[in-house]
């Protein structure tokens, strides 16, 4: 990425065999392939600067860092469960993964799910830490169309916590 390859020496005739054998090529140095395109060892990425996304391995799965985005919300001082609809999709996008946080209290357990009927979590994720962010694990159900809507989960409490966070990642899709 522009700006952080000086640890690299960039060429464009890139060296596949370091013994004559096939071997992968030496992942220190970022190839040049004249368009644009800076490739580091066997292909491992391609940087399109033109673009400013990163193209990962041979699939060809292009991540923009500002594709990626986040919604959520908090329950403040919450007494039992609770199911907030919070945002509604405004273009297709895939669920990332399920985060929860928890101020005082001794727990609290969270979800979220698509237009009120499919969980994101398998099973509710356990905030059993307070004051730490804690990742709800494998997704299912992560397919959401325009128009459909994400429901946050307050599932339990205990302890009286002073607040609840749910965040839930994702990226257009």
């Amino acid at each position: 990425m522009p700006g952080h390859v000086s640890n690299y020496a960039i060429t464009t005739t890139p060296n596949t065999s370091a013994g004559g054998g096939g071997e992968a090529p030496d992942k220190s140095v970022l190839y040049w392939d004249g368009v644009n395109n800076l490739i580091k060892g066997s292909a491992d990425f391609i940087f399109n600067d033109t673009l400013k996304q990163v193209i990962l391995g041979a699939g060809g799965q292009v991540v923009d860092p500002s594709d990626r985005r986040h919604i959520g919300g908090a329950f403040f001082d919450p007494t039992a469960a609770k199911a907030v609809t919070c945002w509604v999709a405004p273009f297709a996008v895939t669920i990332l993964n399920v985060k929860g946080y928890r101020v005082g209290g001794t727990g609290a357990t969270v979800n979220a799910r698509l237009n009120g009927a499919s969980t994101h979590l398998a099973s509710d994720l356990s905030l059993s830490s307070a004051n730490t962010w804690m990742d709800g694990g494998a997704v299912q159900n992560v397919t959401y169309a325009a128009g459909d809507s994400l429901e946050l989960l307050l599932q339990s409490v205990a302890g009286s916590p002073s607040q609840v966070t749910i965040q839930v990642n994702y990226r257009r899709a």
